[in-house]
């Protein structure tokens, strides 16, 4: 790791009118066997639950992983991805460059994200589905069928 950041107390910050008001983070970044991290790469730590992140994962340079973010094993980050908080990623998803992810978004197994995707908050999305962003509106390929 090269100048990579894990696990900082960094505060939330929600925005009130009164006033910004601090809510410590209390939870840990539990990194399984093997995982891989690419320079100047942060994970935060975890606010009330712990931000896990599966074996055998890999990120490349520039990524941001959020709070409470739990990613499963054998999955692969490419330079500049950024995932909100709360999020769940299974086992063995690809994610190419310059994605987002939003806050609470489930991604099943086996899925792939093209370079450049955007996916918004409180989403879904199973198993086995590739997302490509020049596909217009929120259209994905499941299993060779284009879905909306």
């Amino acid at each position: 790791m090269h100048e990579s950041q894990i696990g900082l107390d960094n505060p939330a910050v929600p925005i009130f009118l009164s006033g910004n008001l601090q809510i410590y983070h209390f939870g840990r970044v539990i990194l399984q066997a093997a995982v891989s991290i690419g320079s100047n790469c942060t994970i935060d730590r975890g606010s009330f639950r712990d931000t896990i992140i599966g074996e055998n994962t890999y990120f490349d340079n520039l990524c941001h992983i959020a709070h409470n973010v739990t990613i499963g094993k054998n999955c692969i980050f490419a330079g500049m991805t950024g995932i909100a908080g709360s999020t769940k990623i299974g086992d063995n998803v690809t994610v190419g460059a310059f994605s987002i992810i939003g806050p609470n978004v489930k991604i099943g197994k086996n899925c792939i994200l093209y370079p450049g995707v955007f996916i918004n908050h409180n989403c879904s999305i199973g198993n086995n589905v590739i997302i490509h962003p020049e596909i217009s509106g929120i259209y994905c390929i499941h299993l060779g069928m284009l879905v909306h």
